[in-house]
Parts: C-alpha cells; sequence; structure tokens
C-alpha cells in the first residue's frame, strides 16, 4: 500500500479577518465573508478554504516549480529564454 503523506489542515474563519506566517512571511486574508458567487453562497473564505484543502494533492502535479522546456521538433531539449 503506498504511503500517503499528511499535512496539517490549514483552518480559514468563516468571516472576519485572518493572518497566517508563511515561509516567516505574514500573509492577511481580509474579508473573508464577502460574497464570491452570491447565486450559490459561496464566499471568499470558502473559496480560500477549498484551495487550502485541495493545495497539497495538486500542488506536487503542478509544473509551477518544473523547469520550462522547449523540444520544438528538435531532438535535444533546452531551456526555454525567459519572458521579457
Amino acid at each position: 500500500m503506498a504511503k500517503t503523506r499528511t499535512t496539517p489542515r490549514i483552518t480559514i474563519p468563516d468571516s472576519g479577518d485572518a493572518k497566517f506566517v508563511v515561509d516567516k512571511r505574514e500573509v492577511r486574508l481580509t474579508n473573508l465573508n464577502k460574497p464570491f458567487w452570491p447565486e450559490r453562497g459561496i464566499t471568499k473564505g470558502m473559496l480560500i478554504q477549498y484551495y487550502a484543502d485541495v493545495a497539497p494533492v495538486l500542488l506536487p502535479l503542478s509544473p509551477c516549480g518544473s523547469s520550462r522546456w522547449a523540444s520544438r521538433g528538435s531532438s535535444a531539449a533546452r531551456p526555454r529564454q525567459q519572458r521579457p
């Protein structure tokens, strides 16, 4: 059986403001009860909580931390040039 990595769950408050320390930086979340999709009853805090819940699963699969490579039809892969 594969081992699963357990990470502590971040809990976002339902309303008001919140402060978190991430990598020695303070992150302020404000206006958490602001409606993002009023017809569905989804608030800013609910959306951030969803992102916090799925991040441990999605981020390891994301190319965000990987290098960008271009093949452009050639057999040797090379790093892409930086965008301006």
